[in-house]
């Protein structure tokens, strides 16, 4: 959630539910669950101040690779950014793939966001860009 508000101004991530939060506490268990993906926390003493979660997503049946790894979900405190965090929880993840198979690894992120810089430091290059519209609800 925090990372949800903190990209509130975000065309898309700033329209939050007004139930997104008992939403993703219904959600969290399921995924915790799934068995197809893997939710990695760092913690600074006791204290949770980020997270990784990442998950085997299916490619196209017409592309390689038929399956891959997908960070879905990444956030580091404000106040422990710059700490190594998003590394050392980037490198589980990326262990976790390759121990199930996974030759990529994909992720979604802002374009205005700050943590660009950090991904095309860890390997990550821009292979798209999502382009949105708002058409309208249809008449009647």
């Amino acid at each position: 959630m925090a990372l949800l508000r903190e990209h509130g101004r975000h065309a898309i991530y700033g329209r939050l539910r007004e139930d997104a939060e008992q939403r993703a506490r219904r959600s969290t268990p399921l995924h915790l669950a799934s068995g197809r993906e893997i939710t990695y926390l760092a913690f600074d003493g006791r204290n949770p101040v980020g997270m990784l979660r990442c998950m085997e997503a299916k490619g196209s049946p017409l592309l390689v690779p038929t399956r891959y790894a997908y960070i879905a979900s990444v956030y580091v405190m404000k106040t422990h950014r710059r700490r190594g965090m998003l590394k050392r929880l980037v490198e589980a993840a990326l262990t976790w793939a390759r121990a199930r198979g996974l030759t990529e690894i994909r992720l979604h992120c802002t374009s205005d966001n700050e943590a660009n810089a950090v991904w095309e430091k860890f390997g990550f290059g821009t292979v798209e860009y999502l382009r949105r519209r708002e058409i309208g609800r249809p008449p009647g």
